[in-house]
C-alpha cells in the first residue's frame, strides 16, 4: 500500500514513522526528568535552612577543702575548690566572703584567707561566723550556682605586759601602793600573740589608756585588779577613750599633775581583731603617783667582768690596776624603775 503523498516530499513507511515517534517520546521523558531535577535543586538552593541552637549550660563549682561545714577552725586557713563545664570550659572563678554584693575574680583553685574573729567566746578565745562563697564562670560568661562554706573562725587573744614602771608582787618591793614617779614618765611594754602567723608571735597592735583616778579611790592603800572599761569615759587630766591601735611599745607623758594617782592600761590586738579582754594590775595595768623630783637613775659602770652600781655600791669605786696598764670603762644609766628617761 502506497503511503501518503507529502507534495513531493519523502514518502515514509508506516513502521519508520512509528519508530521515530517512540524515540521522540523517550527523549521527551528524559528531558522532563532532568528539568524537574534541576528545578528541585534550584528551589532548594534558594531557601535558607535554619537549625536549632543548643542553649549554653551553666558551669558547676564545688568547695573541695577547708574548714568543716558548720564547724570551728582557725581564723586563717586555706580553702580549695574546683569547677567544670559540660559544654565548654571554665574561664575563671569569683568568690565573696559574707557580703555577696562584692565578688573577687581569680583563676586559682585555692586561696588563703584571714577571717575576722573579734567576738569573745569563752576564756581567751574569740570567734566570728563567716560564709565563703564561690562561683564558676564559663567561656561564654555563664555563672554557676554558687557553692558555699560556713564556719566559726577562732583565735586566741594576745597578751601584753608592762615592763616599766611596774612592780613584781613576788619581788623585794612592796606592791600594795602606787609606784612613785616624777612628773614625766616613760611607760614601756611588750606583747605576745600565741597563734600569730609572724615568726616573733608579736601582736599586730596595742591600745592604751591613762586615767587620773585621784578623785575615785583611796589610792594610798592600793587597789586590786581594776577594770579600766568600767571607769568614766571622761576623766579630767586623762585621755577620754582608748587610743587608736598603734605598733609602738612605749610612750612618754610629761608635765603630769603633781601628787596625782594614775592608772595606765595596755591591751594587745591580734590580726583577727581580737582585743585582750582582761586588765590585771602589775601585768598590763600599772599604778603610779606623780611627785616632783621623785626618783634617781641607777648608774652602772663596767670594767672587764667587774661592775659597780650607784647608788647601791656607793659613790666611789676603788679598783686596783698594774702601773702602765690601760683600763677601759663603759657605763649605762637606767631610770625604768620609776618611769624616767636618761
Amino acid at each position: 500500500m502506497a503511503g501518503p503523498d507529502l507534495g513531493g516530499g519523502l514518502a515514509l513507511r508506516p513502521e519508520l514513522v512509528q519508530g521515530k515517534a517512540m524515540r521522540l517520546g523517550k527523549a521527551c521523558s528524559w528531558g522532563l526528568i532532568l528539568f524537574l531535577a534541576v528545578f528541585v535543586l534550584l528551589s532548594g538552593c534558594s531557601k535558607k535552612r535554619e537549625g536549632e541552637r543548643v542553649p549554653n549550660e551553666r558551669p558547676h563549682v564545688k568547695v573541695s577543702g577547708g574548714p568543716p561545714q558548720g564547724g570551728v577552725a582557725s581564723y586563717t586557713m586555706p580553702i580549695y575548690w574546683f569547677g567544670w563545664d559540660k559544654d565548654g570550659v571554665v574561664d575563671h572563678f569569683v568568690y565573696a566572703i559574707d557580703d555577696t554584693t562584692e565578688w573577687t575574680e581569680t583563676t586559682f583553685f585555692r586561696g588563703s584567707f584571714l577571717f575576722t574573729a573579734d567576738s569573745l567566746r569563752e576564756g581567751e578565745e574569740f570567734g566570728r561566723w563567716h560564709t565563703f562563697w564561690i562561683k564558676a564562670i564559663d567561656d561564654l560568661g555563664a555563672e554557676s550556682v554558687p557553692d558555699f562554706l560556713t564556719f566559726d573562725a577562732r583565735t586566741v587573744a594576745p597578751k601584753s605586759t608592762i615592763l616599766s614602771p611596774t612592780c613584781d608582787p613576788e619581788g623585794p618591793i612592796n606592791c600594795q601602793g602606787p609606784r612613785g614617779v616624777g612628773l614625766s614618765v616613760k611607760i614601756v611594754w611588750e606583747g605576745e600573740d600565741p597563734d600569730s602567723r609572724t615568726p616573733g608571735k608579736i601582736p599586730s597592735g596595742y591600745m592604751w589608756r591613762l586615767f587620773n583616778i585621784t578623785k575615785f579611790c583611796q589610792c594610798s592603800f592600793g587597789i586590786e585588779d581594776p577594770d579600766l572599761l568600767d571607769l568614766p569615759d571622761y576623766v579630767p587630766d586623762s585621755t577620754s577613750f582608748w587610743s587608736e591601735p598603734t605598733s609602738d611599745t612605749e610612750i612618754q607623758f610629761s608635765n603630769l599633775q603633781p601628787g596625782a594617782f594614775w592608772l595606765f592600761g595596755i591591751r594587745a590586738i591580734d590580726e583577727a581583731g581580737a582585743i585582750e579582754p582582761d586588765l590585771r594590775l602589775w601585768h598590763n595595768v600599772t599604778y603610779f603617783r606623780t611627785m616632783p623630783g621623785w626618783g634617781s637613775p641607777v648608774l652602772r659602770v663596767y670594767e672587764g667582768a667587774s661592775q659597780h652600781t650607784y647608788p647601791n655600791d656607793g659613790q666611789v669605786w676603788k679598783k686596783q690596776a698594774p702601773v702602765g696598764k690601760q683600763i677601759c670603762f663603759r657605763w649605762e644609766g637606767d631610770a625604768t624603775l620609776y618611769g624616767g628617761t636618761i
